[in-house]
């Protein structure tokens, strides 16, 4: 379960009295103006390489030990054990020290896109029984700040590119050349407000901040083996798999059209209906079809502005540099009065 504002999911990693955690200010300011990812459980069903909580324990009953091993493991990336205590049931790792506790995490924090793997340079676990023989956990720890848009920025051009609406793309994409990047997001006030360093961990001599906080809370049901298998799961056109008749993932087939660069079969998997070869021909200024981050047909972004009656955001998007009501509520294109 991701947070959706600071406190939902929140430790004190620094000891001040204050609980913190930065990832959900990000989730809650994403999805309310951009796109709440609906489809966490089907994306975390069909990872084959599930994220997975290590309990090295000498009671078998899990109810009382005083010195017990606890590790996040990410696939095949293990993170560093922390010791913790057993008590009634419950497991608590150690808080943070000094000392960094290493690990990742993939986490499906954007709505049509990939998961994000974060590198967390210090972590810790609680762990509750559910009453079913698993367990309630919380995962608090921190991300060095400088890291967040390198380690979440891809994902989030993916889900700016397939879901977000073109008034909003102007928020990032700011030399209008059709291609958001890093580097634009990184600038952008959004992601420097969202991505602002908001703890210090371990003793530094300036007591400066540079980690974001991090904390998000998750099931664990007991497993038999070492890999955790699991049932595969039906095919969904939003588990960020390619599998069912689609052409690419998530895309293609019985599910919505693919962009451009993507894997086809026919024209029919394409939102530009053009397969070249097997693959989605990329969005173009003269192919008659709204596509790319166009504000109309084959205008704006990244093509010649937009005439009369066309639909534009601003100024910039129109031949007579005019954005205007059309009478309908509806932004359009008019010439100067």
């Amino acid at each position: 379960m991701l947070p959706q504002q600071r406190s939902d999911y929140a430790a004190d990693l620094t000891g001040d009295g204050r609980v913190e955690d930065q990832l959900g200010n990000i989730e809650g300011a994403i999805a309310g103006q951009l796109a709440d990812n609906q489809h966490i459980d089907e994306i975390l069903a069909a990872d084959r390489a599930p994220m997975m909580i290590e309990l090295v324990t000498d009671d078998a009953a899990l109810r009382e030990d005083a010195a017990v091993g606890v590790r996040w493991v990410d696939g095949d990336d293990a993170g560093d054990q922390l010791g913790a205590v057993l008590h009634d049931g419950t497991v608590k790792s150690n808080p943070v020290t000094p000392t960094p506790a290493k690990a990742s995490a993939r986490l499906p924090l954007f709505a049509a896109a990939d998961g994000s793997r974060l590198l967390l340079d210090h972590y810790q676990v609680e762990l509750a029984p559910d009453g079913a023989g698993g367990f309630v956990g919380q995962l608090d720890g921190t991300i060095v700040a400088a890291d967040a848009v390198t380690e979440m920025g891809p994902q989030l051009i993916q889900m700016i590119r397939n879901t977000t609406p073109p008034s909003m793309i102007r928020w990032f994409d700011t030399n209008r050349d059709g291609t958001i990047t890093l580097e634009e997001l990184a600038a952008s006030p959004l992601i420097k407000s969202l991505a602002s360093p908001d703890v210090e961990v371990g003793v530094p001599a300036n007591d400066m901040k540079d980690h974001l906080s991090i904390g998000f809370m998750f099931t664990a049901a007991p497993c038999s083996d070492d890999t955790c298998t699991r049932p595969t799961p039906a095919p969904s056109c939003f588990d960020r798999v390619r599998n069912g008749d689609e052409s690419d993932v998530d895309c293609g087939g019985s599910c919505g059209a693919c962009p451009g660069g993507s894997a086809c079969n026919t024209a029919s998997d394409c939102d530009v209906h053009a397969c070249d070869g097997g693959v989605c021909r990329a969005p173009s200024c003269s192919d008659a079809i709204r596509d790319g981050f166009e504000i109309d047909v084959d205008c704006g972004d990244g093509c010649a502005p937009c005439v009369d009656g066309a639909h534009c955001t601003d100024d910039v998007d129109c031949q007579s540099n005019h954005c205007g009501d059309d009478g309908h509520g509806n932004s359009v294109c008019v010439a100067p009065r």
